[in-house]
Parts: structure tokens; C-alpha cells; sequence
């Protein structure tokens, strides 16, 4: 359960765990080819104690935004990635509920970390947003 992962965050297994966890962030194509940049990631997560980390995960992963959504008074964007970790479609849904609100799927380079596996790609959807308002 996601208990028991958080508290084997905890553990003192807990950095072989936030590895793992890092690493089904990437496509295994980037991680394959991104060595020394996967490690300065997790040398950066590192900073944060796995206790915080532990919290903050869980935290994030039960807090319910469903009611809060549709309250979002500004234009939005939501991206999301057919290979995350957060499933694409729960994005799709996202951006149902929220009123003037646009969408993009990352389908090829589509980890959690899209933004990084295919930068370009990000930037110009950002740049494309901020100039449609």
C-alpha cells in the first residue's frame, strides 16, 4: 500500500526506495542514455530527508482536488504522459472538469518528467499557452 511505501521511505532501505521510486519517474530509454543527469536528479532529491519526502508523498498522493478543481477561475493548462507514473488519464479528467482549461499528452518521451525527457517539446506548449490568453 502506499502506507507501507512511505514507511519503507523511512526505513533504513529508504534511499534504495526514493531510487526506485526516481527511477520509474523516466522512460527507461532516458534513464538508459541519461546516466550522469538521472544521478545529479537524485543527488538534488537526496537533499530533501526522507522523512519530509515520505510525508510530502503521501500527502500529495491522498489529498483529493476533485471539488477544488472546477473552482479554478483562470485559463489552465494541464500536461500529462502516456508512460507517467500519474496516468494519463486522470489528466484527461483534469481537464474536463476544469473551466477554460487546455490539455496536452506527451505520447512519445511521456514519463512523469516529460519536461525534462523532451524539453522542446514542453517549452513551445508553454510559450503556445501563454500567448493563446
Amino acid at each position: 500500500t502506499l502506507y507501507d511505501l512511505c514507511t519503507k521511505l523511512k526505513s533504513p532501505y529508504g534511499e534504495k526506495i526514493r531510487r526506485g521510486l526516481m527511477m520509474e519517474l523516466f522512460t527507461p530509454q532516458w534513464l538508459e542514455n541519461n546516466e550522469e543527469q538521472f544521478e545529479e536528479f537524485y543527488i538534488q532529491s537526496s537533499l530533501l530527508p526522507l522523512q519530509y519526502a515520505s510525508d510530502l508523498f503521501l500527502n500529495h498522493a491522498m489529498t483529493d482536488w476533485r471539488t477544488l478543481l472546477p473552482r479554478i477561475q483562470k485559463p489552465c493548462l494541464v500536461i500529462g504522459g502516456t508512460e507517467s507514473t500519474t496516468n494519463y488519464k486522470s489528466i484527461l479528467y483534469q481537464a474536463s472538469i476544469i473551466p477554460d482549461c487546455q490539455y496536452y499528452i506527451f505520447e512519445e518521451n511521456g514519463s512523469h518528467f516529460m519536461f525534462i525527457e523532451d524539453n522542446e517539446t514542453f517549452i513551445q506548449l508553454i510559450i503556445n499557452f501563454f500567448e493563446s490568453l
